[in-house]
């Protein structure tokens, strides 16, 4: 792991309210809204896959490296490390052909697929998202973070 990578990480854990997504229409609605429910992390599969309350969980609009990619295994350890005793609430938006759940999360007020992009170590999945998290993987990209080094 790179000086510049562990940097972003701790960036990362330490201002995780900062990094809450400002222009979500219907997906913004905070951990309070009725939609989101709360969940208990059981672990973490990848960056953009876990277990909470005997549930798969797949983030919604996100894309983080898999086994056989570059930053795997950072990418992993920055979801867990951001989820390490946060407050989970998750909206489900649909199942995907794995029978994954497919959910919107946050973890205390911040939006977790919004953070993962931001701080580099996941992309906006376009095809899914619509850009919804077009803004964070600028930052990253601009910052070279993550991914982006």
């Amino acid at each position: 792991m790179s000086l510049k990578t562990l940097h972003v990480l701790l960036l990362g854990i330490i201002a995780a309210p900062a990094f809450a997504s400002p222009s979500a229409g219907e997906l913004t609605k905070t951990k309070t809204n009725s939609l989101y429910e709360p969940l208990s992390l059981e672990r973490v599969v990848d960056g953009d896959t876990f277990y909470a309350s005997g549930k798969k969980i797949r983030m919604w609009g996100i894309d983080a490296p898999e086994r056989n990619e570059a930053m795997f295994e950072i990418s992993t350890k920055a979801l867990e490390l951001y989820m390490d005793g946060a407050d989970l609430r998750c909206k489900h938006i649909e199942m995907d052909r794995y029978q994954r759940f497919v959910m919107h999360c946050f973890i205390n007020d911040t939006d977790l697929g919004g953070l993962m992009v931001q701080t580099g170590f996941a992309k906006d999945f376009t095809k899914y998202s619509g850009g919804f998290y077009r803004s964070e993987e600028t930052f990253a990209r601009e910052g070279r973070l993550g991914l982006w080094e």
